[in-house]
């Protein structure tokens, strides 16, 4: 008997830590996977972290890493389009994504159509910045 009050009282300890958590959190213990390798419990963690924040953009843009890292191509590019309206000022995301989408772009000979509008926009975004931005010049290129 005294073995299962044990065992509720460790379940409702995990249940209550877990409430606690925030979507902060969830990214942080996801980029301590992702810096390990473990790119499975860093998949599951951003999608914690997206589940109790849908604004994480942080979230988001590590997700789109991770899947990246998988050759999850598609998943990964959908993640980061959202991590790129929810970050519009931060330029290593931005430069990041522009460059995947560039390699994803070149790599495919129909060359859809909606990334070259996508890198488009994130050269113009680049130059509107700086005008001598080496990223907006090498999209444009």
């Amino acid at each position: 008997m005294k073995r299962r009050w044990g065992l509720l009282c460790v379940c409702c300890c995990l249940i209550l830590i877990s409430c606690k958590l925030t979507s902060s959190d969830y990214v942080d213990w996801g980029n301590r996977s992702f810096s390990a390798g473990n790119y499975d419990d860093a998949d599951l963690q951003y999608r914690k972290a997206i589940q109790k924040d849908r604004h994480n953009g942080e979230a988001y843009y590590m997700l789109g890493v991770t899947y990246q890292k998988r050759g999850k191509t598609l998943q990964s590019l959908q993640a980061l389009a959202t991590a790129r309206e929810l970050l519009p000022d931060r330029d290593d995301v931005q430069t990041k994504i522009a460059r995947f989408e560039m390699e994803v772009y070149l790599a495919d000979p129909t060359h859809p159509a909606r990334l070259y509008g996508d890198l488009q926009k994130a050269a113009a975004q680049f130059g509107a910045k700086n005008p001598k931005s080496y990223e907006g010049i090498r999209i444009e290129a």
